[in-house]
């Protein structure tokens, strides 16, 4: 296609990138380093081809490009002393902000002429400026939010490779190729399945898929990538999970895009530790397959809370051992086969769950523990539906969640985090002594 220059305040840009703009010919600006090496402390061979090529115009166009005024008497035979003058001052060590966001404005107006054939044959990298940055050059995640399929020549190096090496830059940006197609996109799952089903047949330029379907993609491939090393010691249901709940969703939609629970095994079988973030809700969970190992679990950690001091001098004989998200060790003379508390934690198929936590809109610790349970759909452990009671959301309030990690994220808040101590300190510090309101 024919391209057409955009010009503007004087200034070029098209297939000779960005000019000044004369009757006489465009001049491209020579940058700091390479200008100051040509005309100090004397003019080279090279400054003097630049010119030549450019007759009276070359001085005026790196004027212009810097942004420095000057009157015609300033500028003498080609105006080298002038321009050596300005460079020596140190004048020409930038190009002044508002020529470059005109640069900038006029480069993205010129390659938005370009199809997506034109920009892999001759402007590969505007391929990942045009859908994943933003002016600045930083990553966008809104301008793009499918998978980017993008046309190369078959068995090209080359070309392919200069698009791959400008995604390569750009934090969180995955790519992979199939044929003649690259796919380029913030998900890798989403990437990874489209490389491996879908690239070949796609015949526009990009391709978008919803949050729902990006989510099914990451619970496929962690499936996929579990059981090709699963092994017979069994499934355990220890992981990172992503989480959906339409009753949050329906009241706070803008809060519910990323919910996850992420479950941790404790040093007692059958008793879990999860902390979790609903949106709306964020805290921590114990969960056990027994009503009463989780009562008498729950309850060492209240009285840790309560008294821990106390606590620490208690020499009965309490078998309860030390638990995850406990900021404390317990004590206890209990006779529990070592070698059963370290073994890999099973879970039946339902787990009863108690929950602290807070409510992320004000900060409001929730110390008063709600219950709730979650039971698990499938042999692999990978897929629980539960209800929970949830304080400013309702009763039984149904969730299900799906495995994409069999290695639950790391954080530091516990039980402790949500005890009543806990919530008079933040109502003290954010109301000064005054009721939740």
């Amino acid at each position: 296609m024919p391209y057409t220059d955009v010009v503007r305040d004087g200034f070029a840009f098209g297939l000779d990138g960005f000019c000044t703009e004369s009757t006489s010919g465009h001049v491209e600006r020579v940058e700091p380093q390479a200008l100051r090496a040509m005309f100090l402390p004397k003019l080279t061979p090279e400054g003097k081809k630049k010119l030549r090529d450019h007759k009276n115009f070359f001085v005026p166009a790196q004027l212009k490009h810097y942004g420095i005024d000057y009157d015609e008497e300033d500028l003498t035979g080609q105006g080298t002393v002038f321009l050596k003058k300005q460079v020596a001052a140190g004048n020409m060590d930038k190009v002044p902000y508002h020529i470059e966001q005109l640069e900038s404005e006029m480069s993205d107006k010129w390659h938005n002429q370009l199809t997506m054939d034109e920009m892999v044959e001759t402007h590969q990298e505007w391929v990942i400026k045009k859908y994943f940055l933003d002016a600045s050059g930083h990553p966008d995640r809104t301008k793009m939010v499918g998978v980017l399929i993008v046309p190369v020549p078959f068995r090209s190096t080359k070309r392919a490779g200069k698009v791959i090496d400008a995604a390569k830059k750009v934090n969180g940006l995955h790519y992979g190729r199939r044929g003649d197609y690259l796919c380029i996109g913030w998900s890798e799952a989403a990437v990874e399945v489209t490389v491996r089903d879908d690239a070949g047949r796609f015949e526009s330029e990009e391709t978008y898929i919803s949050r729902d379907e990006e989510r099914n993609l990451m619970h496929t491939k962690y499936l996929r990538e579990a059981k090709s090393r699963h092994t017979k010691r069994g499934w355990s249901p220890v992981g990172s999970f992503i989480v959906d709940c339409d009753e949050i969703e329906a009241q706070w939609p803008k809060d519910a895009d990323n919910m996850t629970l992420d479950l941790h095994k404790t040093d007692l079988p059958n008793v879990f530790f999860a902390r979790f973030d609903f949106g709306i809700h964020e805290g921590v969970m114990i969960l056990s397959g027994s009503k009463a190992a989780l009562q008498q679990y729950c309850d060492e950690l209240e009285r840790g809370d309560d008294d821990e001091e106390q606590d620490r001098d208690d020499d009965d004989d309490d078998e309860i051992q030390p638990a995850a998200g406990s900021k404390r060790k317990a004590k206890g003379k209990g006779n529990r086969s070592r070698k059963k508390q370290s073994a890999q934690n099973e879970a039946p198929g339902k787990l009863f769950l108690r929950w602290k936590g807070a409510e992320t809109g004000t900060g409001e610790i929730l110390h008063r523990a709600e219950e709730g349970s979650i039971s698990f759909q499938d042999a692999e452990r990978s897929v629980f539906f539960g209800k929970i009671d949830m304080t400013y959301v309702g009763r039984n309030v149904s969730f299900t969640a799906r495995k994409v990690s069999d290695i639950p994220k790391r954080g530091k808040n516990s039980w402790n985090d949500y005890s009543f101590a806990a919530y008079e300190r933040a109502r003290k510090s954010r109301w000064g002594g005054s009721r939740w309101i």
